[in-house]
């Protein structure tokens, strides 16, 4: 082999400053070589601290006590006989000038010679690492090459890399400047400023959510590539307050923790100069609340314990706890960059913070202590607690002061009980007493409970009654779709009018609850936090919830008439009960609070209350004659007046506007309402009921009948119903849920919703029915569309989901009768001629193939959703005459059709 010797000049770069360090890295010199030699030239820079470092941990950071050499072929692999490794225990060179202090009168530097054949080739060097020839045999490795803790403290790795040459090309000369892979810091206590009397002595400083490993490359960070949260770190106890107090730094002893580049955090608003306000960017509004920031679990962070005495302090034995995240600011960075120190002083003045109610103060004081405000689950029963730090013992008295009513006057939350968890710490439970379904009047549900002390003094803490979460209730795919779906869970924004993406307040979590079937859990969910495939696994996550949702594999049970479009409505039958289901518990508000998804895949008819349910809603005669079906659940289906097979547009023309003659049909043509065939004033509804009262087949497939009241009754009473958002795979052509919605639109309002053409709605609001094995059925309201009413006001979002047609009870003509007919709106009241009207009330109705008394009334099935009032009943059916229910006429109005198996 032909024997090239060059020489390598490693420039030592100790760039530790409070100022953000640039990551400089090997370096192409301006010199020209003669072909033979490569020139690498190591030297040492001054540091940025100008003081010395005498203690002995910081001068382990000046030492280089080996140092890995890695030269890569084109290809990016390691050249094995090129590359060297020195070390003091062996071929020892240029250690020792390495290691040596760096001034900047004096800047220490060795020359290598190493052996190098031509070509294009890459450098990089590792030290303090060991031996990694055997190792990081490909350049790709080295960018994936990461090192763990050495204890609670990280591994002095220095690395530099990535440089090309080629000796033979005359670049016979390049510089490198090793960058250490980890942080330092140390803290100073400033006492100078103390209130007369006020005594703070510190006690011990920690590191706390330090990353358990660094990746020699940048950037490194907890939650990202595998780097995960040690809570604690290294911890420095002082027998006296020497330690802490010395006027210099440079006295300090140092802590050391990996990168942990976690950007900059929400505070920019109104808070943006207040340091008690540094809330970290998993938590998207700015908070000083100690439940919200406390729970994170990604930036780094000290906490000094610190004894406390006057002030506030009855005692000479009361405590106090300090923390402060790390960063370049104090106000809203997080980043705690490689190769940089960070010296931080805490300026203690007056009573040394003990009035400033956030997380970065923790008072253990005699007779004193700290709430924060908490939040409750929507439905009635469910339980939260105040969080209580400091002296529990001292508290006389609790009570709920402040407490809102519902409409009926009843009162909203009960107090229970305080409950002592340790000396210091405890909790007050508070629970809900009424369900809160309304998702638009956001933080109307709230109480004030007040804690009182023996020395009579007082402190407060709120909870909050959050509203149902609409925003999805299920995620639907047919049998063979195993695409992932991104979950976002919403909420809505009075201030958007819009449904937005869900930020916890602290940290929540999603847990696979249950699942059906015997051979295992057949989906996943995963987000960047971790991975989740059995029943009562969990992932977990701060700030936005959203997660991936997939299914494992196909469901191979059956076919569906999705999966399959060659397969009959009769076909499918056989296949009934054949879907698979499964629940997503989600916990948000630092957990207390519960929203439930349902999935499920495959379409196949269902069972439930005792009738094998279709998912699909007719579409009524086509011009050819035939009846026709939706593709999809969450396809609107057409709206039938009672006894007619002829349907009509649920969507056009739109909300309250006067059809006259322009009503689309299913067949092709146009009519007015009371022009469309079927029912009328003593025509009867033989056609979609017998004289002996059986539910006919009417615009049903094959193989299945119209659900009857009786039907619908049975699946109310063996279910319960959940109104919201239901998403499945209608998607338009070569699209994804990245073109969601499909068949509607946000108009340019930014809160009005506008409906395309076409029956496609997905997602689509409706009533989700689920029984106590998960099995569920989607009944869509339709894509008739909720604008402004006449003499209502605006405030709300638009609604999609309108699901009938029927007479305007404001013009009516002399002798009583509607003079017009079809309007596109929906009634919550079960008087019809009363005129009342609630505006805000929204829903669908479907039709119940039983016939009342009088022939020409059919069994109305009314799934309600109320944007204001969270009292209504959301779901029932009248259909039984001996109950007081007598129906609607089936002339007047317009409703959907859903089927049942015949037999």
């Amino acid at each position: 082999m032909k024997s090239i010797y060059s020489i390598l000049t490693i420039c030592f770069f100790l760039g530790l400053g409070l100022i953000s360090c640039s990551e400089e890295e090997l370096e192409k010199r301006e010199a020209s070589g003669d072909g033979k030699h490569l020139q690498i030239t190591i030297s040492t820079t001054p540091s940025r601290v100008s003081t010395p470092m005498t203690k002995a941990t910081k001068e382990d950071t000046e030492r280089v006590n080996d140092l890995s050499v890695l030269i890569y072929d084109n290809s990016g692999n390691l050249i094995q006989e090129e590359s060297k490794y020195y070390s003091t225990n062996g071929d020892n060179e240029g250690l020792s000038d390495l290691s040596g202090e760096s001034t900047d009168d004096n800047e220490v530097s060795h020359t290598y010679t190493i052996p190098i054949e031509p070509g294009d080739k890459k450098v990089y060097l590792l030290a303090n690492a060991g031996d990694v020839r055997n190792v990081l045999g490909t350049e790709e490795s080295v960018k994936k090459y990461s090192v763990g803790l050495n204890g609670l403290d990280p591994q002095l790795v220095m690395f530099a890399g990535g440089q090309s040459f080629n000796v033979g090309n005359g670049n016979s000369q390049v510089s490198a400047r090793l960058v250490r892979i980890y942080s330092m810091l140390t803290v100073q206590v400033n006492t100078g400023n103390l209130n007369s009397g006020v005594v703070i002595t510190p006690l011990s400083l920690q590191l706390k959510h330090i990353p358990n490993q660094g990746y020699v490359t940048a950037p490194n960070k907890i939650g990202s590539n595998s780097v995960e949260c040690v809570e604690e770190g290294t911890i420095i106890e002082a027998g006296n307050s020497s330690d802490f107090l010395k006027e210099g730094h440079d006295q300090a002893i140092p802590l050391f923790l990996y990168e942990n580049m976690q950007g900059n955090g929400n505070n920019t608003g109104v808070h943006k100069d207040d340091e008690s306000y540094k809330t970290p960017p998993t938590i998207t509004e700015a908070t000083k609340d100690r439940e919200i920031s406390g729970k994170d679990r990604t930036c780094s962070y000290i906490e000094l314990i610190a004894k406390y005495s006057g002030g506030e302090s009855k005692t000479d034995n009361d405590k106090i706890i300090y923390r402060f995240f790390l960063g370049e600011n104090s106000y809203n960075n997080f980043d705690v960059e490689r190769n940089c120190y960070y010296k931080l002083t805490l300026n203690l003045a007056g009573n040394g913070g003990t009035d400033e109610a956030s997380w970065r103060v923790t008072k253990d004081f005699m007779g004193v202590i700290t709430v924060s405000d908490a939040y409750v689950g929507y439905v009635a029963g469910s339980k939260t607690y105040i969080p209580i730090v400091g002296d529990i013992g001292d508290v006389v008295s609790y009570e709920i002061t402040t407490n809102v009513v519902d409409d009926d006057k009843n009162t909203i939350f009960k107090g229970e009980n305080l409950e002592k968890v340790s000396d210091t710490e405890g909790r007050f439970y508070v629970s809900a007493l009424k369900n809160n379904i309304n998702d638009y009047d956001n933080g109307r549900r709230t109480c004030t409970v007040t804690f009182t002390m023996k020395s009579g003094t007082q402190y407060t803490a709120k909870v909050t009654q959050v509203p149902r979460l609409v925003d999805p209730i299920a995620i639907f795919k047919n049998a063979k779709n195993t695409n992932p779906s991104v979950i976002k869970v919403k909420e809505y924004s009075a201030k958007t009018k819009n449904y937005d993406l869900l930020s916890s307040v602290g940290p929540w979590s999603a847990t696979i609850e249950s699942y059906s079937g015997s051979s295992g859990c057949w989906f996943e969910i995963c987000n960047d936090e971790g991975r989740a495939d059995q029943q009562g696994s969990v992932i977990r996550g701060d700030g936005p919830v959203t997660f991936t949702y997939q299914p494992k594999s196909e469901n191979n049970n059956s076919d569906d008439r999705v999966s399959n479009k060659n397969l009959s409505f009769a076909q499918d039958l056989n296949n009934a009960d054949k879907a698979r289901y499964g629940v997503i518990l989600v916990k948000y508000h630092n957990e207390q609070c519960e929203h439930r998804i349902y999935v499920r895949q495959g379409y196949q008819p269902t069972t439930m209350g005792g009738s094998v349910w279709s998912m699909f809603n007719c579409l009524g005669e086509q011009s050819n004659g035939q009846q026709a079906y939706t593709s999809y659940p969450t396809e609107t289906g057409w709206l039938f007046k009672g006894a007619c097979d002829i349907a009509m547009s649920p969507y056009e023309p739109g909300y309250e506007e006067n059809p006259n003659t322009s009503l689309p049909c299913s067949d092709g043509r146009n009519r007015s309402f009371e022009a469309i065939p079927g029912s009328g004033p003593r025509e009867g509804v033989k056609n979609w009921v017998s004289p002996s009262g059986v539910a006919q087949q009417g615009p049903c497939p094959e193989g299945y009948r119209l659900a009857s009241g009786q039907d619908f009754y049975n699946l109310f009473q063996n279910s319960t119903a959940y109104t919201g958002y239901v998403y499945d795979d209608d998607y338009p052509s070569g699209g994804n849920e990245d073109n969601l919605p499909y068949g509607y639109r946000m108009g340019s309002s930014g809160h009005e919703i506008v409906a395309g053409t076409g029956n496609h709605c997905n997602p689509a609001k409706g009533s989700l029915l689920v029984n106590k094995n998960g099995s569920s059925i989607f009944f869509t309201y339709g894509k008739g569309i909720k604008t402004k009413p006449a003499g209502g006001d605006n405030n709300l979002i638009d609604e999609i989901g309108v699901g009938h047609r029927g007479p305007d009870d404001r013009s009516k003509n002399s002798n009583g009768r509607y003079s017009r007919m079809g309007y596109l709106k929906y009634y919550e009241f079960l008087n019809w001629t009363s005129g009342n009207i609630e505006e805000h009330t929204y829903g669908a109705y479907y039709w119940g193939a039983t016939k009342f008394s009088d022939s020409d009334r059919l069994s109305r099935v009314n799934f309600s959703y109320d944007l204001l009032d969270p009292n209504v009943e959301e779901s029932y059916v009248d259909w039984d005459s001996s109950k007081g229910h007598t129906g609607i006429d089936s002339y007047l109005h317009g409703s959907f059709v859903r089927c049942v198996r015949s037999n």
